[in-house]
């Protein structure tokens, strides 16, 4: 016996994408994984788009951050410890978070949406830059940032969000990320001090 009235949400990552480095992806892009993770993630997602399409949802998650993610944690260790934090300023991202992601859930459900969404921040950041700013608006204090470079071109790990919501308090930059992981402390980013 079928139930017709029942749906499937699956939160997938954005490594069903880590084979293809060289851009962004956005939802029809064909996914490629070669990382254990997101083999595993891709071939769930594949499972599962042999479902009826108004059965199942997708969504693709970016870096994930909050007040209290383990990231945010070490952030604010090696800060408090004047430890080190590795930082890649090879690496391309778009983030979420915590809270984002609950609001953009409760969208697809009571809109009944389905299909593939990808939920993030609609512009990038280099890994290195998100860590600094972040780091600059906890405090004066800052970590030993550790750089360490996996190539010599910027390689993307980004999930663009660009159909997955039509309304414009579902669309956020990282700026608006920083800001909420940050408690909205009033101390200028990297952003500003430049501008």
């Amino acid at each position: 016996m079928t139930t017709k009235r029942c749906r499937l949400f699956y939160i997938s990552t954005v490594k069903v994408f880590d084979g293809i480095r060289n851009f962004p992806a956005l939802e029809n892009d064909k996914a490629f994984a070669v990382s254990k993770s997101g083999k595993l993630a891709l071939t769930v997602e594949k499972l599962l788009k042999q479902l009826p399409p108004q059965q199942c949802t997708i969504v693709r998650l970016p870096l994930v951050l909050g007040v209290n993610a383990p990231e945010i944690t070490k952030l604010k260790y090696a800060i408090a410890t004047q430890d080190v934090f590795e930082i890649y300023p090879d690496l391309v991202v778009n983030v979420t978070t915590d809270t984002r992601i609950s609001q953009q859930l409760h969208y697809l459900v009571n809109q009944s949406k389905y299909g593939i969404f990808h939920s993030g921040s609609t512009d990038l950041i280099h890994h290195s830059d998100l860590f600094e700013e972040i780091s600059e608006k906890l405090g004066s204090i800052r970590p030993l940032f550790k750089r360490v470079y996996e190539s010599n071109a910027d390689r993307f790990e980004a999930v663009l969000p660009k159909k997955s919501y039509s309304l414009e308090e579902h669309k956020y930059s990282v700026l608006d990320v920083i800001n909420e992981v940050t408690l909205n402390q009033n101390i200028p980013t990297l952003k500003t001090t430049l501008l």
